[in-house]
């Protein structure tokens, strides 16, 4: 084998994947509709009956609320944990391309930090 018969065996397994998995999100998108509709009748059945949950004898159908938050000022909030000492309210995450930059300036981590590359090949239709 050479690389071009690699390469273009690659494109031909990815178009079959890509056609298959449009294919399947086809068939899917019926039973997942219908899921969404079900879920939504018994959402509206316990929020009109005053319920947290219902239980049947095929299984259990319950309410979970989950918070999604968004910063949307960031040196207001910034400002409010100078004030308020609260600096629980950030997390321990780092962004890679800031630690990236560092990396590529000072050619070493920035302290308390771990650095691992990783190299793949990634083959793109010409």
């Amino acid at each position: 084998m050479t690389p071009e018969d690699v390469v273009k065996r690659h494109q031909e397994v990815k178009r079959a994947r890509l056609a298959l998995q449009a294919e399947q999100a086809a068939e899917l998108r019926e039973y997942t509709e219908a899921e969404d509709a079900l879920e939504l009748w018994l959402l509206d059945f316990l929020v009109s009956n005053g319920l947290d949950n219902i239980k049947t004898s095929h299984g259990t159908a319950y309410k979970t609320s989950h918070v999604n938050t968004k910063l949307i000022d960031r040196q207001a909030l910034i400002e409010y944990v100078k004030e308020s000492g609260n600096y629980d309210i950030f997390t321990n995450a780092l962004t890679k391309e800031t630690v990236k930059t560092y990396l590529e300036t000072n050619k070493k981590a920035p302290p308390g930090v771990e650095i691992t590359t990783v190299t793949v090949v990634n083959v793109r239709k010409s």
